[in-house]
C-alpha cells in the first residue's frame, strides 16, 4: 500500500528521522472520488451500527440502500 506522507520525529537532540504516515477514517466519510481511497491507500474501518440485538459493520452488512427501505 502506499505510503500518504511522512513525519518528522526527533529522537534526541539534533537527530531527526522520518516516519510514515497513514490516513485512516471510519466509514462516515464519503468520497467524491472513490479512487482516493486506493490511490492513496486510505484505510476505511466500518461503522458498528445496532439495532435491538441487530449488530451491522456499514458497507460490509449494510448498505445505506438497505438502511432506508428497512
Amino acid at each position: 500500500m502506499p505510503v500518504f506522507g511522512r513525519a518528522l520525529f526527533c529522537d534526541a537532540p539534533g537527530e531527526v528521522r522520518l516516519g510514515k504516515v497513514r490516513v485512516v477514517t471510519d466509514s462516515s466519510a464519503h468520497f467524491l472520488d472513490p479512487g482516493v481511497i486506493d490511490r492513496y491507500g486510505i484505510t476505511v474501518v466500518p461503522l458498528q451500527i445496532h439495532f435491538g440485538n441487530q449488530h451491522f459493520l456499514e458497507g460490509v452488512d449494510l448498505d445505506a440502500e438497505d438502511f432506508s427501505t428497512g
